[in-house]
């Protein structure tokens, strides 16, 4: 398992800073613990490479991704490359091997290829957009991005103009406006943050981390899609009551989201068919501002990531997809952001 850490906060922001990547490996029937950190300035977000290795995203004032490719029970630094954005949040990776990186700061998306571990910047794309929340929403601020199930479209949140930016990817991993649908408005001051599909690839649940809400969009006989409902996640009200990331489970029929300032992760049934949520539980996160969290089906362990203050803790999930509180072991990992587990 790999642990992204924030290795430094702002002086308004009482927290203590990670290491930066930090590995912790388990043997069967023990705690995992760590033994290896590599060096990473605020890892936001880790990805899978598919082959073995992972990507690496600095957020911070320059766009930096570095790839680790593994050595043995650990990892070395493979390649790194440089590209014009702040405050990078967040990447998915195509089977082409096309990296796509969500730029909160600069509202901007980088399209980068990774040709036989070379890196290379093919594409950034520029967005204008705003809100009603001044204090968040007075520029474009792309969150994450999905691609879809079929792996021949784009998806990316804009948390700054309330948007979700719809693109078919070319044969070379560069991305085109849909022409269809080039984007999809949701309600104003909802703030899109995450995405997840239902298993059927007929619905997408979009997390909103400023309305503290979900989102369901169901795509018709044509492909065009349109929200069909949303969910409160919880009744909380605030400034610092923020809804970040969200996962589907097919095992469970079940969405899991987590709230920042509640501190708290939630589930719902996702019905029959998907079109409609139903609330079934929720408890604490077992720490302070749960910024991320990873399920892992085969083995029935929710992971979730404490920015602020806890570490990660680890669930074990029920047969019904019940949380089960207290979280059965803690890891000491400040500032974690993200999870992976290789």
């Amino acid at each position: 398992m790999l642990i992204g850490e924030y290795t430094e906060f702002p002086a308004w922001l009482p927290a203590d800073p990670g290491s930066g990547i930090a590995l912790f490996n388990s043997t069967e029937g023990a705690e995992p613990f760590a033994n290896t950190v590599l060096s990473v300035h605020n890892p936001s977000f880790l990805c899978a490479d598919g082959y073995g290795g992972f990507y690496a995203l600095d957020e911070g004032p320059q766009g930096l991704l570095t790839h680790f490719i593994p050595d043995g029970k650990s990892f070395y630094f493979a390649e790194q490359v440089a590209f014009e954005a702040q405050g990078s949040c967040h990447l998915c990776v195509s089977p082409e091997h096309k990296i796509y990186i969500s730029n909160y700061d600069s509202g901007t998306l980088t399209v980068v290829s990774d040709n036989n571990g070379h890196l290379e910047v093919i594409q950034t794309l520029y967005f204008h957009g705003g809100g009603p929340v001044k204090s968040r929403q007075s520029a474009s601020h792309i969150h994450s991005c999905r691609l879809s199930p079929n792996g021949r479209e784009l998806f990316a949140a804009d948390l700054g103009g309330d948007r979700l930016y719809r693109f078919d990817i070319q044969k070379d991993g560069r991305l085109n406006k849909h022409i269809e649908q080039p984007y999809i408005q949701l309600p104003g001051g909802s703030g899109p943050r995450h995405m997840d599909f239902h298993p059927n690839s007929r619905f997408m649940y979009i997390s909103a981390e400023l309305s503290n809400q979900i989102f369901t969009l169901c795509f018709n006989e044509n492909g065009v899609a349109s929200v069909v409902s949303c969910t409160s996640t919880t009744e909380c009200k605030g400034s610092t009551i923020l809804t970040a990331h969200l996962q589907v489970s097919e095992q469970y029929n079940m969405l899991y989201t987590c709230v920042r300032g509640t501190d708290e992760i939630a589930w719902y049934s996702l019905g029959a068919d998907g079109s409609e949520l139903t609330f079934c539980g929720r408890c604490s996160s077992g720490g302070r501002f749960p910024r991320y969290f990873l399920l892992d089906e085969s083995s029935s362990q929710l992971f979730i990531a404490n920015q602020l203050g806890g570490g990660v803790s680890i669930f074990t999930v029920g047969r019904d997809g019940t949380v089960q509180f207290p979280a059965r072991v803690k890891l000491e990992a400040p500032g974690a952001a993200a999870i992976i587990l290789m």
